[in-house]
Protein backbone atom coordinates (compact mmCIF):
# COMPACT_ATOMS: atom_id res chain seq x y z
CA UNK A 1 0.00 0.00 0.00
CA UNK A 2 1.66 3.54 -1.12
CA UNK A 3 0.01 6.39 0.90
CA UNK A 4 0.97 9.89 1.01
CA UNK A 5 1.51 11.31 4.28
CA UNK A 6 0.92 14.68 5.42
CA UNK A 7 3.70 17.36 5.13
CA UNK A 8 6.68 17.35 7.76
CA UNK A 9 8.17 20.38 8.85
CA UNK A 10 11.85 19.29 8.55
CA UNK A 11 13.01 17.28 5.65
CA UNK A 12 14.91 15.00 8.26
CA UNK A 13 11.83 13.92 9.59
CA UNK A 14 10.04 13.13 6.42
CA UNK A 15 12.97 10.81 5.38
CA UNK A 16 12.89 8.93 8.58
CA UNK A 17 10.87 6.00 8.09
CA UNK A 18 10.41 4.23 11.48
CA UNK A 19 9.34 7.45 13.21
CA UNK A 20 6.90 8.12 10.49
CA UNK A 21 4.98 4.48 11.12
CA UNK A 22 5.06 4.95 14.59
CA UNK A 23 3.55 8.45 14.24
CA UNK A 24 0.97 7.43 11.80
CA UNK A 25 0.60 3.30 13.30
CA UNK A 26 -3.15 3.75 13.90
CA UNK A 27 -4.12 4.76 10.39
CA UNK A 28 -1.81 2.48 8.80
CA UNK A 29 -3.41 -0.58 10.94
CA UNK A 30 -7.23 0.48 9.98
CA UNK A 31 -6.47 1.05 6.47
CA UNK A 32 -7.90 -2.16 4.34
CA UNK A 33 -5.72 -4.92 2.89
CA UNK A 34 -5.80 -4.47 -0.47
CA UNK A 35 -4.37 -8.14 -1.87
CA UNK A 36 -1.93 -7.15 -4.99
CA UNK A 37 -0.93 -10.95 -6.30
CA UNK A 38 2.08 -12.11 -6.79
CA UNK A 39 4.75 -11.84 -9.92
CA UNK A 40 5.96 -15.01 -11.77
CA UNK A 41 9.20 -14.73 -9.95
CA UNK A 42 7.47 -13.92 -6.17
CA UNK A 43 4.92 -17.04 -7.10
CA UNK A 44 8.20 -18.77 -8.33
CA UNK A 45 9.90 -18.19 -4.28
CA UNK A 46 6.74 -19.10 -2.67
CA UNK A 47 6.58 -22.44 -4.34
CA UNK A 48 10.24 -23.20 -4.00
CA UNK A 49 10.17 -21.92 -0.17
CA UNK A 50 7.08 -24.15 0.84
CA UNK A 51 7.48 -26.86 -1.48
CA UNK A 52 11.11 -27.62 -2.13
CA UNK A 53 12.81 -28.33 -5.33
CA UNK A 54 10.70 -28.76 -8.36
CA UNK A 55 11.57 -30.99 -12.17
CA UNK A 56 13.50 -28.10 -14.11
CA UNK A 57 16.91 -27.19 -14.23
CA UNK A 58 16.38 -24.03 -12.00
CA UNK A 59 15.76 -25.76 -9.30
CA UNK A 60 19.00 -27.95 -9.16
CA UNK A 61 20.56 -24.38 -7.66
CA UNK A 62 20.73 -23.14 -4.39
CA UNK A 63 18.16 -20.74 -4.10
CA UNK A 64 20.52 -17.67 -3.33
CA UNK A 65 21.84 -18.50 -6.52
CA UNK A 66 18.34 -18.43 -8.56
CA UNK A 67 17.79 -15.00 -6.98
CA UNK A 68 20.74 -13.68 -7.80
CA UNK A 69 21.18 -14.97 -11.54
CA UNK A 70 17.65 -13.28 -11.78
CA UNK A 71 19.08 -10.24 -10.65
CA UNK A 72 21.86 -10.14 -13.05
CA UNK A 73 19.67 -10.83 -15.69
CA UNK A 74 16.97 -8.51 -15.24
CA UNK A 75 20.13 -5.93 -15.10
CA UNK A 76 21.36 -7.22 -18.23
CA UNK A 77 17.74 -7.00 -20.09
CA UNK A 78 17.60 -3.58 -18.69
CA UNK A 79 20.83 -2.12 -19.72
CA UNK A 80 21.22 -4.14 -23.14
CA UNK A 81 22.58 -1.60 -25.21
CA UNK A 82 23.64 0.78 -23.48
CA UNK A 83 26.77 1.64 -21.63
CA UNK A 84 26.64 -0.12 -18.18
CA UNK A 85 25.97 1.78 -14.79
CA UNK A 86 28.35 2.05 -12.34
CA UNK A 87 27.91 0.84 -8.57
Amino acid sequence: MLVRLPPERFSKDARDFSAQLRKHYGWVVDQPMIHAGHSTFEQYLTDRILKGRGDQWIDRLELNVVSRACEVLGQALRWRGTERPTG
